[in-house]
């Protein structure tokens, strides 16, 4: 089955919940007495990266196996992409962290300069803006922008290797393995999956939320395009050796495979 996309969305929020639970002792944001825009929050960024993913992502393949002369194809079935939750919380985390409405990246601030940053809090220079990869641990800066971030990893790491079926065709091998290796998926279009995230969450504003959902979809498709890998494919065909015509089956080859995750 392909990933659902209201099981992404809670495995967002309860992952986001304890890890922010764990950050700060005060419970996490679903022992709030209002939890309505959180779960809008998770529902939104789950919704939107699974909804505008299915029947999207294209992927080639490498092969092993045996082969005819002439060809005969194969087809193959595998399970689970494989995405690197490290490399996508830390550049989400640098993505979130570097995003500032109103002011460019690196605003000219001095050591006397004190400004409010969209979280709220109170900086004296540019460097407190953008700490280094991972997050301070003194409940101020991207300490619970790195709970999100890891939240949202954890989750479509979790969920997308369980639940993506791989299915392609294989020109060359037609009894064999294959592996999607990083780098070889494709299809996916990150402003489609920003524009779906802002609509389903609908009780969001402000330009934080609209630049939140393009770092999200912008680091998430770069992950699935560059840092994700697939199960092991399993390939199948029947090759029948015949005199007239001349078939030759059985001959070890190598070659690539095109398909889809369904």
């Amino acid at each position: 089955m392909p990933a659902v996309p209201t099981v992404l969305a809670k495995l967002i929020e309860t992952k986001i919940h304890n890890y922010m639970k764990t950050a700060y002792p005060y419970g996490g944001p679903l022992a709030g007495q209002i939890t309505t825009y959180y779960k809008q929050f998770c529902s939104a960024i789950g919704g939107g990266i699974v909804s505008k993913s299915l029947n999207k992502i294209k992927w080639v393949s490498k092969d092993t196996g045996l082969m005819g002369s002439p060809p005969v194809p194969g087809v193959s079935i595998g399970k689970g992409i494989f995405v690197d939750k490290e490399w996508l919380n830390e550049n989400l985390y640098r993505k979130l962290m570097s995003v500032y409405p109103n002011l460019p990246p690196y605003p000219p601030a001095t050591k006397t300069t004190r400004w409010i940053d969209p979280f709220g809090i109170e900086h004296e220079n540019v460097q407190e803006v953008h700490p280094p990869y991972p997050a301070n641990s003194d409940y101020s800066n991207g300490m619970f922008v790195e709970c999100i971030t890891k939240g949202i990893a954890d989750a479509i790491e979790e969920h997308y290797k369980k639940a993506w079926i791989l299915q392609g065709n294989h020109p060359i091998v037609y009894l064999g393995k294959g592996k999607v290796l990083e780098g070889n998926f494709q299809g996916l279009v990150a402003p489609e999956i920003a524009s779906e995230i802002q609509k389903l969450g609908s009780s969001m504003y402000g330009p934080y939320w609209v630049q939140l959902t393009m770092a999200v979809a912008e680091v998430y498709v770069k992950a699935i395009h560059m840092h994700s890998y697939s199960g092991p494919l399993t390939i199948t065909g029947i090759c029948v050796p015949t005199p007239i015509p001349l078939q030759v089956c059985a001959l070890p080859a190598a070659g690539a495979g095109t398909g889809d995750a369904l």
